[in-house]
């Protein structure tokens, strides 16, 4: 199968390099064009134009880092669905709004393609080791065709349903993540300003019921003050939480917390803070 990799970033570099260690003819197009260059100093075949890589490809993988440019990259005049033709497939990797992704199915069921919404956990550590949690929805065929793929770049890979509802389980995790986020901060303030040894802490908090990933990656970051730009910026958070407001308003429902961390995040951002790692949110409690 021929692959294209389209967004070659923090996450997109490592998912598409590991697509090449394990076989896959991977033709790759990055806006930036020397992000390419290095990998095809590594076996990827560069293209240069969404076209290009679309007619190119059996399969057409994106990993972006907003919606503004899934939109153009997949939708624009120039973009994936102009040059999709039947029988081939997209996946889309990126974080976007449900809104998006379904319009994605029905313009590829129109072409007599596939598509599957695909959001992908875990990071750049993830990405790199391949042992990122894929969770993707649409048809069982086209998630079959895929899964090979899919697994010589995570490590968990589950179909979560029909048209969507990856993208639905992406953002019941980003929820997770921000309000893990939040607790974390505000648990390790409260054990720093009580005399608590920090390191000790984060050695009983790991086997208590209190344990998230989130307390345990924070940890150090805070112990350190590294809250400086980051892979994992606040910016990304506060995207996404707007994702998960506006579905939760669509359907009429109450999620406080959603409201209050969204509030708090975008007003960090705001205060040009974005690119700031998400335990950043611990200086700013602690000011």
């Amino acid at each position: 199968m021929k692959v294209g990799f389209i967004g070659l970033g923090n996450m997109g570099s490592p998912m598409a390099r590991n697509l090449l260690v394990e076989g896959f003819e991977c033709h790759v197009y990055n806006r930036t064009c020397s992000r390419s260059q290095i990998l095809q100093d590594e076996g990827a075949l560069v293209c240069h134009s969404v076209v290009e890589l679309t007619r190119k490809s059996d399969l057409v993988l994106l990993c972006l880092s907003d919606l503004e440019a899934c939109k153009e990259i997949l939708l624009g005049k120039d973009g994936v669905f102009s040059a999709i033709g039947a029988g081939q497939l997209v996946v889309d990797h990126s974080t976007v709004d449900r809104e998006l992704s379904l319009l994605c199915h029905l313009m590829a069921s129109e072409k007599g393609a596939g598509f599957l919404d695909a959001p992908i956990s875990g990071g750049p550590d993830g990405a790199r080791t391949a042992r990122l949690s894929m969770m993707a929805g649409g048809s069982q065929e086209d998630f079959k065709r895929c899964l090979p793929v899919f697994k010589a770049m995570a490590g968990t890979v589950i179909r979560m349903g029909g048209p969507g509802a990856g993208t639905a389980t992406k953002m019941a995790n980003q929820l997770l993540v921000s309000i893990h986020n939040l607790a974390a901060c505000e648990a390790i303030l409260l054990c720093e300003r009580m005399g608590v040894d920090l390191g000790k802490a984060a050695e009983i908090l790991a086997d208590s019921w209190g344990a998230s990933r989130i307390l345990l990656r924070n940890l150090p970051l805070i112990q350190e003050r590294k809250f400086g730009p980051s892979q994992a910026p606040l910016r990304h958070l506060s995207k996404d939480l707007g994702f998960v407001v506006n579905e939760a308003s669509k359907l009429g429902m109450d999620l406080p917390l959603s409201f209050l961390i969204q509030d708090l995040v975008r007003g960090v951002v705001e205060q040009d803070k974005g690119d700031w790692d998400i335990s950043s949110m611990f200086q700013i409690y602690s000011e």
